[in-house]
């Protein structure tokens, strides 16, 4: 094993403090940043997608919650378009359609 000496910053000692503060089994600095970079590429991946999946389901609320109370004042129970068409199930249809078609590429050139 090859011994470096390594100067850090405060800051990015306090990181590695809350690291071993969170995790049990981490109980010194070699560990820690031995942890780090093992896991670095992993860690921003998750925290990216949960973020990304937040934000997501926030604006999806929003929509959602706009789209019910528009509904409910105008007193508003099904609607069609002018082919007397449920746009619900057309809405529903495109949406599938759509899934179906990018699960369909991402199998196809699975590696």
């Amino acid at each position: 094993m090859k011994q470096l000496r390594v100067r850090l910053k405060q800051e990015d000692v306090d990181v590695l403090e809350r690291l071993m503060e969170e995790k049990e089994n981490i109980t010194s600095y070699q560990e820690a940043i031995s942890f780090a970079i093992r896991h670095l590429g992993k860690l921003e991946d998750t925290e990216n997608f949960t973020q990304k999946v937040n934000a997501m389901s926030k604006e999806l609320s929003i929509l959602t919650a706009l789209c019910a109370g528009a509904f409910a004042d105008s007193h508003v129970v099904d609607l069609k378009n002018e082919g007397g068409e449920h746009l619900l199930r057309q809405a529903k249809a495109h949406v599938e359609r759509k899934i179906n078609r990018a699960t369909t590429i991402s199998e196809r050139y699975k590696p």
